[in-house]
């Protein structure tokens, strides 16, 4: 494991009393986040790297190699047998009512989303919500980090 990644800390959750409490804890907190930024880039490459060796002794053994190329011949007779079930009015029925049932379950997730960061927003610190059910239901907020898109000008 790297030495590093190790030594990441955890930020000191308190309220800051001044303003130059504040301002140390938001630099300490960016410099956490770019530091966990650059470890986890830095990890993402070395288990490519990693992943890529495993693939090349994969492709160095000859037992392997036959074994799949077998695979590729019955994947594509399987794919060929998809195709034709697919083209029967029943199975293509179904598979476009599915594929609708997904689009609207992945709407409402984003909607559903929306209308608990919208409640945590103004009741502050209750992290939780009774389900129609009865069953405590926690709200769990989750961010990312992505590299922005730079414009032509820039």
């Amino acid at each position: 494991m790297d030495q590093q990644t190790n030594q990441e800390v955890e930020p000191q959750v308190s309220s800051p009393n001044s303003d130059a409490d504040q301002a140390t804890v938001l630099l300490s907190l960016e410099e956490m986040i770019k530091n966990t930024a650059e470890s986890i880039e830095r990890l993402t490459a070395e288990s490519r790297e990693l992943s890529s060796m495993i693939a090349d002794g994969f492709q160095q053994d000859a037992a392997y190699n036959e074994i799949d190329q077998q695979v590729k011949e019955l994947t594509k007779k399987r794919s060929e047998q998809k195709k034709v079930l697919m083209n029967q009015q029943g199975i293509r029925d179904m598979s476009l009512k599915v594929k609708d049932a997904r689009a609207t379950i992945k709407d409402k997730k984003q909607a559903l989303s929306d209308y608990l960061l919208e409640y945590k927003r103004l009741v502050g610190d209750v992290n939780e919500i009774q389900a129609n059910d009865g069953a405590i239901m926690e709200i769990i907020q989750s961010a990312r980090l992505v590299k922005r898109l730079s414009s032509k000008g820039e």
